[in-house]
């Protein structure tokens, strides 16, 4: 049986439990609006500590994409995401019955493993259910309602966060519903994985040189994309362009608008083609250059409206790049499990080595991070592009093999 057949018979009810995993994979999102409260409560733990709350999860979901990619050719995915999401839960609401320094930190640990475990699994399940026009639209579907329920959590994370922190922490809990959802009609992918394999070596290579050319940029694409984020409310603040409350705002617009992206994704790509991935770096490096030369709010929202259509139009074209670029399309999972392990080395190095290259270059401006941003990024325009026009690219090559 051919995956195009399978994919046929599913319904609305399954194509939205499909997208549903991009539900778990924002849980930390409970977190980050709580951080200063959790600082308030534990004064003797330095700041780095406590940033630490954050950036745990980060290193897990480095070593558990991997894990969570070589499960895939035991485990049907429905079953590690909702084998991860059990992890998540734990490590969610350890700290609402625990007190105590270790135990906030063991319960970060133990979140760790669970999102790194779901996180990949979120655009695998849909790569291996779908092909060509359905599976684009439901990437950008998928990212754009991910964007959207992030934003949700931390809003309503920042709301019960203000009676008690740990109120935030337990609205882990939207894990239940969600898990439901999936165990009932997400559909499994073990026929389509079947299918796949016909033919298959135990010792056949998973991945191609063409895999660890894309990781490489993911790595320093992501290295360089999370300078908006790490930048905006200290420039904000520093600069006295606005408030703290205003920072919040010029965020909410990013992600307003990577959620638009993400639901004209199809559309966009129709048009774009095989340049999605120069088109995505473009408009990220040009958000990021409007934020480096501007010194009003109303631009800085411009800059974030740009920044934020750039980044959900990258994400789910990077993800069915690097899946194309599996050996076999039954390895798709493991290289997306890699791209996404690359975007969290790209994501934890940043704040070690930008400030690095700023000293080598000898930038001292409290922007020089995006600086180097929007100059590399626009690097990445022009070797993807001339890449693209040269090779054709790679885009749609493995995805034909089914």
């Amino acid at each position: 049986m051919k995956k195009s057949n399978l994919q046929n018979q599913y319904s609305l009810l399954n194509m939205i439990a499909a997208i549903s995993v991009s539900g778990l994979i924002y849980l930390g999102n409970f977190v980050t609006p709580v951080v200063s409260s959790i600082s308030a409560e534990y004064p003797q733990l330095p700041e780095t500590a406590v940033k630490m709350l954050t950036t745990i999860p980060s290193l897990m979901m480095v070593i558990m994409s991997l894990v969570s990619g070589g499960l895939t050719s035991r485990y049907p995915i429905k079953k590690i995401v909702v084998f991860g999401s059990l992890f998540s839960l734990a490590g969610g609401l350890m700290p609402v019955f625990l007190d105590g320094v270790v135990s906030l930190f063991v319960s970060r640990i133990v979140f760790g493993v669970g999102n790194g475990l779901i996180f990949p699994m979120a655009s695998a399940i849909i790569n291996q259910l779908f092909t060509g026009r359905q599976r684009d639209r439901l990437m950008g579907i998928r990212a754009g309602i991910g964007a959207l329920i992030g934003a949700a959590y931390s809003s309503i994370a920042g709301m019960v966060g203000m009676i008690n922190w740990r109120y935030a922490l337990a609205c882990t809990v939207v894990v239940i519903p969600i898990d439901l959802l999936i165990a009932w009609k997400c559909p499994d992918n073990e026929l389509s994985k079947r299918a796949s394999r016909e033919g298959e070596s135990p010792k056949e290579k998973r991945l191609t040189p063409m895999s660890f050319v894309v990781y490489a940029g993911v790595f320093v694409a992501n290295m360089l994309m999370i300078t908006f984020g790490t930048n905006l409310s200290l420039v904000i603040s520093r600069d006295q362009i606005g408030t703290v409350a205003q920072a919040g705002t010029v965020s909410s617009v990013n992600t307003i608008f990577a959620f638009v992206a993400g639901m004209l994704f199809f559309t966009i790509k129709g048009k774009a083609r095989r340049y999605t991935t120069s088109l995505a770096f473009g408009l990220v490096g040009l958000g990021i250059a409007i934020l480096y030369f501007s010194y009003s709010l109303p631009l800085f929202y411009v800059g974030a409206a740009c920044y934020g259509f750039g980044f959900g139009l990258y994400n789910p074209q990077l993800t069915m790049v690097a899946a194309q670029t599996a050996a076999k399309p039954v390895y798709a999972p493991i290289a997306i499990a890699g791209y996404t392990s690359c975007v969290g080395i790209g994501q934890f190095l940043a704040s070690l080595l930008l400030p690095q290259a700023g000293k080598i270059l000898g930038l001292t401006s409290n922007r020089f991070e995006w600086l180097i941003a929007f100059v590399g990024l626009g690097i990445g325009v022009v070797i993807t592009a001339v890449y693209i026009t040269v090779t054709g690219g790679a885009d749609g090559k493995q995805q034909g093999k089914k």
